[in-house]
């Protein structure tokens, strides 16, 4: 029994010794990445571009469909007084201006999709850019994400400050330079 307590000992002891010369130590932080997305999402310089470009659609729209309102009033005011060939023709151009109405707002419906894909993909690459930064920074060796399955965390080993922190710099240094 002795000797397996020595024998256990010299083991524990020997392990100690290498994990100490060992450089290789593993220092893990966390991170809130829905608190980093919910505050980026919230930006209303990312808001404003998709607005903006959804503004330019929706006005286009109103012209196409005020310009098919009014043929259709034509056609209920003056329809039962037109020639048959008349609002024929205009019952024709009606039904075309309400395809080219739809493939209009099937077309940039998707247009606004992928956009807001395509800035999603940039905001979570940004978002991930700048928590390799501050990870690399710190001395992390490994950041795992706080929604998945973390009991607890010691507020010192949690980036999520310090990524938004960066994130906001880079937007005041983007907005600092298109007013410029």
């Amino acid at each position: 029994m002795l000797k397996r307590k020595t024998a256990l000992f010299l083991v524990l002891l020997a392990g100690a010794l290498f994990a100490q010369k060992s450089k290789n130590i593993v220092k893990i932080g966390c991170i809130d990445i829905q608190r980093v997305i919910d505050k980026v999402a919230g930006d209303r310089l990312l808001k404003s571009m998709l607005e903006d470009r959804k503004g330019q659609f929706v006005s286009k729209a109103e012209e196409l469909a005020k310009g098919l309102n009014a043929k259709k009033e034509l056609l209920t005011k003056e329809g039962s007084r037109m020639e048959a060939d008349r609002a024929k023709a205009l019952r024709e151009e009606i039904a075309k201006m309400e395809e080219e109405l739809k493939a209009f707002l099937q077309e940039k419906t998707e247009v606004l999709r992928q956009k807001e894909e395509a800035l999603s993909l940039r905001v979570m690459q940004s978002i991930y850019d700048h928590m390799k930064e501050v990870a690399v920074k710190t001395g992390y060796s490994m950041i795992v994400d706080k929604s998945s399955a973390v009991l607890f965390v010691d507020p010192e080993v949690d980036i999520t400050d310090e990524v938004i922190k960066t994130l906001d710099k880079e937007r005041e240094a983007v907005l600092k330079g298109s007013k410029n």
